[in-house]
């Protein structure tokens, strides 16, 4: 049996941040600055707007409020009844540049800070981790990364997986009961 791909959402500039949440597919279309959700039938839905920044990375915490990235204000935007509202300020933290980010099932944020601000003058600067804990103490938990962009965390809430865009490889770490982070391996091609 083959099953053939089916178009259910067209139109948009450009979509970042899938996550399943409650029978819905959310995302943010980073452009049009917008928060949104389809269901599995196409129905579109459009929840917020982000006026002053561009939104990217999106997470879903315990309660089922959605935690929305914002990249050059270096802000996480919380979305519950209907609104949005401040989560955690990480301009003071960041380096450069947030770009993504995954809320494990604790409701630990692990955001990619990308070390240099976007459009890049030129790129090498070193990456990071931060992490934003569910009380809103945030602090950096890794570093050293190139372009870090594409996080995942094991459901067992022990490993994250980063992707480095620049250094095209994975970094695999442990994950510390207060959310800390020890690199175990890193995925380096060989050349």
């Amino acid at each position: 049996m083959t099953t053939e791909p089916k178009t259910v959402l067209d139109g948009g500039r450009y979509y970042e941040g899938p996550r399943w949440h409650n029978g819905r597919l959310w995302f943010v279309d980073c452009m049009a600055r917008t928060l949104l959700s389809i269901s599995p039938s196409g129905e579109r839905e459009e929840h917020a707007a982000v006026s002053d920044d561009t939104p990217c990375g999106l997470g879903v915490l315990p309660n089922g409020d959605i935690v929305v990235l914002t990249m050059f204000r270096k802000r996480l935007l919380r979305f519950s009844g209907g609104k949005l509202s401040l989560y955690a300020d990480l301009s003071h933290l960041a380096a450069g540049t947030i770009d993504d980010m995954i809320v494990d099932g604790q409701g630990r944020a692990y955001i990619g800070d990308l070390g240099f601000d976007l459009p890049p003058e030129g790129r090498g600067a070193v990456g990071r981790i931060i992490l934003v804990m569910p009380d809103g103490n945030a602090r950096v938990v890794a570093d050293g990364l190139r372009f870090p962009n594409g996080i995942a965390v094991s459901s067992d809430h022990r490993r994250l997986v980063v992707a480095e865009m620049d250094g095209a490889c994975l970094a695999d770490y442990d994950i510390a009961a207060d959310g800390g982070l020890s690199l175990a391996r890193a995925a380096r091609p060989h050349r």
